[in-house]
Parts: structure tokens; sequence; C-alpha cells
């Protein structure tokens, strides 16, 4: 029944919240699969221990790799259903165990993404109310960038992150590892100008070769790509201005990402983000 399984989930929770022995001797009973099964139990007091011990197990300090061993057997589906949990307790943990998922190996990150709990999860960031679910959200996002490969980042930077990453600039738990997102961001947004501009001048050459005027494809890659980093001009500037204010390490941490990717104009005071299309001398 319901109340037997509940206790008895507590108690493999509460083996798993100490040494990785613990959860070594958990993993290999093989019930982390029958874990996976009760987080979808009808009765939210088998949920709550059993997604704790999902959590608990993927958070375990251990030289093994626990956390591959959860999404093998489907946690991670299941994650992306109870982060829209009715019950806001069951969303923070579902969050908190998403988010250390997220920290993991790119491989791991990407089975984050492939769940499509992103879109969501952006939005949890932005319009809820509670903000310890919130918090937890938003480590997903962090972590996410903090660790993912270049085109998971140009994947999170559609999705909408910079802006939770900037809204983050004002939260003293958050703010340095917002700060180092951003410019995570902005260096992946350099790599990704480079890219194209070595493949625009790879096509005009061959253009120039063959005789004939610049195709579609290398029009489309200038207008999109020539002109700078894609991602500076969608960091608020105005928010890195707001540090100065702020601790040393952060000050000195925001000003060097702004003096790396923007410029000021000296006469009419915009700023424009390096080798942007607009930026320009005024008259």
């Amino acid at each position: 029944d319901a109340e037997t399984l509940s206790h008895t989930c507590w108690a493999v929770s509460h083996l798993c919240d100490g040494q990785g022995a613990h959860v070594q001797a958990v993993v290999e009973a093989g019930i982390v699969w029958r874990l996976v099964e009760l987080v979808r139990h009808s009765s939210w007091l088998v949920v709550k221990p059993a997604l704790r011990t999902i959590g608990n197990i993927v958070c375990a300090e251990d030289e093994v790799d626990y956390t591959q061993h959860v999404i093998d057997v489907g946690a991670v589906i299941c994650l992306r259903e109870l982060i829209d949990h009715p019950r806001r307790e069951i969303q923070k943990e579902a969050c908190w165990t998403l988010s250390n998922i997220a920290a993991g190996t790119i491989e791991q990150i990407q089975t984050v993404l492939d769940s499509d709990c992103m879109p969501f999860v952006i939005s949890l960031t932005c319009a809820l109310k509670d903000q310890e679910v919130r918090t937890e959200a938003c480590w997903i996002v962090l972590n996410a960038t903090s660790c993912g490969s270049d085109s998971q980042i140009e994947f999170l930077v559609e999705l909408g992150c910079i802006s939770v990453l900037a809204d983050l600039l004002t939260d003293s738990n958050m703010a340095m590892m917002a700060l180092e997102g951003i410019e995570r961001i902005l260096q992946v947004g350099d790599r990704l100008n480079r890219r194209e501009r070595a493949l625009i001048a790879a096509l005009a050459l061959e253009a120039r070769v063959d005789g004939r005027p610049e195709d579609e494809k290398t029009s489309i890659l200038l207008e999109r790509h020539l002109f700078g980093n894609p991602f500076a001009p969608l960091v608020p500037v105005a928010k890195l201005d707001d540090l100065e204010g702020a601790s040393s390490s952060l000050s000195k941490r925001a000003t060097a990402i702004r003096k790396l990717y923007y410029v000021n104009c000296a006469i009419c005071f915009r700023t424009f983000s390096r080798g942007s299309g607009e930026t320009h001398f005024c008259n």
C-alpha cells in the first residue's frame, strides 16, 4: 500500500543521503528502476521519497557515476513530468535533481535537453512566485550553460537563457555563476562568428572561381554573422554596468566582459557590441 511504500522509500532515501558505499549498495541492489516507477505513483506521499532518493543518488560524491545509471533507467523523462507537478515540493525536488544532472557530462546534459524540459524550466525561472522552486530551476540553466557544449549553449540561447542569467545578476548567491554563464555564451558567440566568417569566405571564393554571383546561402550568412558576435546584442549591458558597485571580484569580471565585447560612443554614449553592423561613427 502507499503508506508502506512511502516508509520504504524514505528508508532508502536516508541510506543514500550519506556515504558513497551506501549509495553503491542501493544501486547494486537493482532497485533504481523501481524508484523511477514510483515517482509516477498516484500518491504524492510515495512520489516525494522516491524522488528524493533518486536525487540523492544523482548528487552522491563517489568515483562511480551513478547519474548515468539513473539516466539509463529512464529517470529524466519522469523528472520532466514532475517539474509540472501540482505540489511545489515535488516541483522543487525534480528541478534540484535535473540541475545535478545538468552539471554532468555533455552527453548527460543532452539527455536533459532531449527531454524537452528546458522551455518549461525557463518559464519557471521567469513566472513562478515560489522562490525555492524558481531557484532550483535557475540552477538547471546555470549548470547547463556552464558545462554544456557550444551547440548546446546555442540551443539554450535560442530558448531565451540569456534573460534568465541577466536577471540572476542581482542575486548575490548566483551572480558570479550567472556572469560566468554570460561570458561563456559570448565566447561561444565569438567562435560561431569565426566559423561563419570562414564559411562565408570559402563560399565567396568558390563563387568567384566559378564566375557566378553569391548564392542565397552566402547572403543569409552575411546577414546573420558577418557583423560581430551574434549573442552580444542579446545581453542587457546595463545590467553589467549595475555591477560596478558589487563585490570587487564581481565588478572586475563584469568590467572585463564589457571591455572585451562592447564599445561606447564618446559622443552619443550608446553602447554597441564590437564588430556589430550597427557600430558607427556619430556625425
